[in-house]
């Protein structure tokens, strides 16, 4: 008997890839008509954090595509980065939550499911992130996303394609 898939599955919004170049990554989509980003460093917002991410943002019909380039050595990332030279990598499939209850409805079915948690974090009044290493059942990462106001509005300011 197969289990049944919480609601949060549902919510399928992001494809976020790993790339040791952010500007290459985004010259190639570009190339393939998704070409307007929202480009930020999570050193401007977070100047003591361990790690830190330059990130494009872009929507493409439903879809954002979150192109990630690690800066340093961080482990969440680092396993989709080539060895060499430059590459863009699937790291994750991104889900929206709405509400805390969601939230911790999809951690629990992650919890339930014993996929291992890679990385959870807060940013208040901004977002709640939860990071699952679903590579060996699933060949990649889910992120789960609750937004706050700050991050409702971040998604909104992401460009269409």
């Amino acid at each position: 008997m197969t289990a049944a898939l919480p609601a949060f599955l549902n919510k399928f919004v992001q494809l976020g890839y790993v790339t040791p170049d952010l500007d290459q990554a985004i010259q190639h989509y570009a190339r393939h008509g998704v070409a307007n980003f929202l480009i930020f460093d999570t050193r401007d917002t977070h100047p003591n954090a361990r790690h830190h991410v330059r990130v494009g943002l872009a929507w493409t019909g439903p879809v954002m595509v979150e192109l990630i380039e690690p800066v340093g050595r961080n482990e969440l990332y680092a396993h989709a980065l080539p060895d060499e030279g430059f590459g863009i990598q699937l790291h994750h499939t991104g889900y929206l939550v709405e509400n805390d209850a969601q939230f911790a409805e999809a951690v629990a079915w992650v919890e339930a499911q014993q996929i291992p948690v890679a990385s959870r974090g807060r940013n208040e009044g901004s977002l709640e992130v939860l990071f699952a290493d679903a590579r060996q059942t699933m060949g990649h990462h889910l992120e789960i996303i609750h937004l706050f106001e700050k991050g409702r509005e971040m998604f909104a300011a992401v460009p269409k394609n």
